[in-house]
């Protein structure tokens, strides 16, 4: 495995599993929830949601292009730490979400 999660809440997730490659053969997903996903009971069946975007190669290499050609300088300018991450990770989504 070549990822680690580390986290001081492990009460807070449940516990990882290993999916099946998205796109390299030799690449598994780590998939990891946390415990408080909204789950819906409809006629004693539990309705979960998961949102799921395309891995096709033009969505890929688009998102590469944004990627490289994203303005990274307000990141390296914050002092906090969390901050840093909090950014980081707002703008992976947006950029996904495209």
């Amino acid at each position: 495995m070549l990822d680690k999660i580390y986290t001081n809440l492990a009460d807070w997730y449940e516990m990882p599993c290993i999916l099946p490659p998205i796109a390299s053969p030799d690449h598994n997903v780590v998939f990891v929830r946390a415990h408080n996903v909204q789950r819906v009971n409809r006629s004693h069946k539990t309705v979960s949601s998961y949102l799921v975007r395309s891995s096709d190669p033009s969505g890929k290499a688009l998102m590469a292009h944004a990627l490289s050609s994203f303005n990274w300088t307000h990141l390296y300018k914050l002092n906090d730490c969390n901050c840093m991450v909090e950014y980081f990770y707002t703008c992976l989504y947006d950029l996904l979400n495209v």
